[in-house]
């Protein structure tokens, strides 16, 4: 098979103009490129950009796949959406996060040299974009789907991590991951979270509020708000940084989406997920017999 490498970025919050369009044109002469994107599909040859570069300067999203088994995603969002909880969910190499000026750039990866390939990723950015909407709005159920994938990796590859990692517990369980959104479920698929090892995870967390409970809850907040920082809000809104009041406000509902559990292990989760693996190899074996 022929060498395959797709790359996109999506520019979100600030279109490039021409000056930043030209710069990145530098970086390959056959890409498409437009004010709010950069597509580009190698079957030799490399891409000469850096793409951690490139999110800082120009883009908020970012795809990278291949055909021996990179899924890369990158998501820059508001560092105000999640202070304090960016790095509970990080797995290094398996998703970083990195502060870089108002903003947190999250790197998620997944690697699988035995999966399946057909070159289809041109549909995948669509499908995901929405996920960095959700991030900035609060839900922490993607980066916890982030971090699930990570140590899915040791079901792959028995080396992935260090033994004693096996012991760390979970982060904090979002509520909600039994009813995952498109593009949530999207991430999961593109991350190759085994269903399995999901479902396992789904057991720790509760239902998520219903629309009225966190209406109510962001009513009350807001009737609470000093005037001055309402019309900061509200100057804020006029001026187009939605994203910014978005990430905010959310904070106020955050603690109301997250599951309240004893934290389980990495080696609890994926034995919970091995047996379930099994139990169901036995059944369709039954099925099959009958």
């Amino acid at each position: 098979m022929s060498e395959y490498q797709y790359f996109e970025f999506l520019a979100v919050d600030k279109p490039l103009n021409a000056r930043m369009q030209s710069e990145v044109r530098k970086l390959s002469t056959r890409a498409v490129i437009t004010p709010t994107s950069f597509t580009n599909t190698y079957h030799f040859g490399d891409f000469r950009g850096d793409p951690r570069v490139m999110m800082h300067k120009c883009y908020d999203l970012h795809i990278h796949v291949t055909n021996w088994g990179t899924r890369r995603l990158m998501v820059k969002v508001p560092a105000e959406a999640l202070s304090g909880v960016a790095d509970d969910y990080t797995v290094d190499p398996y998703l970083t996060a990195e502060a870089t000026g108002k903003h947190f750039v999250f790197d998620f990866t997944s690697e699988d040299d035995s999966a399946d390939f057909t070159e289809e990723a041109e549909g995948w950015m669509a499908s995901l974009a929405r996920v960095r909407d959700e991030i900035t709005m609060g839900d922490l159920r993607p980066l916890y789907l982030g971090w699930l994938a990570a140590i899915g990796t040791a079901q792959r590859n028995e080396y992935a991590f260090e033994t004693e990692s096996e012991h760390e517990l979970e982060p904090a369980v979002p509520a909600g991951l039994g009813d995952l959104t498109g593009p949530q479920q999207a991430l999961a698929d593109y991350l190759r979270i085994d269903t399995h090892l999901l479902a396992a995870a789904r057991e720790a967390s509760s239902a998520l509020p219903s629309k009225a409970q966190a209406t109510a809850a962001l009513r009350k907040h807001i009737a609470k708000l000093p005037e001055s920082t309402k019309n900061r809000l509200l100057l804020a809104v006029a001026q187009g940084r939605y994203a910014a009041v978005q990430a905010e406000l959310a904070r106020v509902t955050g603690d109301v989406r997250r599951s309240d559990h004893q934290p389980r292990t990495v080696v609890a989760l994926l034995d919970h997920a091995d047996r379930a693996r099994e139990a169901a190899h036995r059944s369709r074996g039954r099925s099959a017999a009958r």
